[in-house]
């Protein structure tokens, strides 16, 4: 859901937190499916075979845009932007993380959906009990949910989804600009990738091309459709700065 540079709070102030604190940014991309709700074409608690996990259109655009955003990272940032992918649960990879940079802060954009909300909840306590901070950032939506009030005292001549929403919208807070690239993260000077235990983004497994079945085993390769994870971005500050 944030996988860009641009209007991308968490990494503008990540950014801003290293700079201010003499310590780099690593990139994190975590997948962990099994915590983000129940498995696609399963029937839930609610016995609809609804899921909260992407399809396989979700997945493949995930493994290209990370491919893309790493590319980008790098050229602009220097090889120690490159991305480090890891298998989840998502709390014991940002904390493997940490302790191999040195790390004390995370940041995040928020994600809404109620599954991965409550996945997120959870990692927050898990840092929180292995003594690291996380920020969050609302980088996905105009307004909080929680800061729109609907007033259904009123009797607008119509009822609807759509006009007590818009009006209780209307009257919030304006929403910020766009925020610009970061003009400069600092990074460290090498790929983390290896000194954090990070795989290539091929093994994370988001997305599989299927296979044409063939004659001579008649068997067919099935794609393998799991959910990606969250982006954290993890500031590490230097052995001389204080947080």
């Amino acid at each position: 859901q944030d996988l860009r540079l641009h209007d991308n709070p968490a990494l503008t102030q990540a950014a801003k937190w290293a700079a201010r604190h003499g310590g780099c940014v690593t990139f994190v991309y975590v997948h962990s499916p099994e915590e983000d709700g129940d498995e696609i074409g399963s029937s839930g608690e609610d016995g609809q075979g609804c899921s909260w996990r992407p399809g396989g259109a979700s997945l493949l655009w995930a493994a290209a845009a990370l491919q893309s955003l790493s590319s980008d990272l790098k050229s602009r940032y220097g090889a120690g932007a490159a991305i480090v992918c890891k298998r989840g649960p998502y709390a014991a990879a940002l904390q493997e993380v940490a302790a191999a940079v040195g790390a004390s802060v995370v940041f995040c954009n928020r994600r809404y959906e109620p599954a991965m909300t409550a996945a997120d909840a959870a990692v927050a306590e898990s840092l929180a009990a292995a003594g690291l901070q996380l920020q969050s950032y609302n980088g996905l939506l105009l307004q909080e949910p929680w800061e729109v009030q609907l007033d259904l005292s009123k009797w607008y001549g119509h009822f609807g989804t759509l006009m007590p929403f818009y009006r209780a919208w209307s009257t919030a807070k304006p929403p910020p600009s766009p925020l610009p690239e970061p003009r400069s993260v600092p990074v460290l000077p090498k790929d983390p990738t290896q000194i954090a235990g990070g795989i290539p983004l091929q093994e994370l497994g988001l997305y599989s091309p299927p296979r044409r079945r063939t004659a001579a085993n008649g068997q067919q390769q099935q794609q393998q459709q799991q959910q990606s994870g969250l982006r954290i971005v993890i500031s590490k500050p230097s052995s001389k700065s204080t947080t």
